[in-house]
């Protein structure tokens, strides 16, 4: 477990506009990205990015997407008798908008 263990951790420091990038080795832990709430789009296009059967994937994987800057929210499905959490990113005007945000979600995946 990291608690019991911390293991070294390398992070690229970077000021692009004073200094090159540096490299600084640490055994701190670094604090990992909370769940944020949900913002739900009341009307537009989604494109769904994946789909878990855990609460747990799915709300690592919004915390990606929203540290990304997408508009990420679940939905909840049920598949054969089991739940199944659909990430989705959302809040397209349109089928074309949104079909071009899933392009450019499919290179940065």
């Amino acid at each position: 477990f990291p608690d019991e263990n911390p293991q070294e951790i390398q992070i690229r420091i970077q000021d692009t506009q004073t200094q090159p990038s540096q490299i600084v080795t640490t055994t701190e832990e670094i604090d990992k990205p909370q769940f944020m709430e949900q913002d739900i789009p009341t009307s537009g296009w989604s494109v769904q990015v994946a789909s878990y059967t855990t609460l747990e994937e799915a709300q690592d994987k919004i915390k990606e997407l929203q540290t990304s800057g997408h508009q990420a929210y679940y939905i909840v499905g049920m598949v054969n008798g089991e739940n199944w959490y659909r990430v989705r990113v959302g809040g397209f005007a349109t089928k074309n908008t949104a079909n071009s945000g899933k392009s450019v979600l499919e290179r940065q995946l």
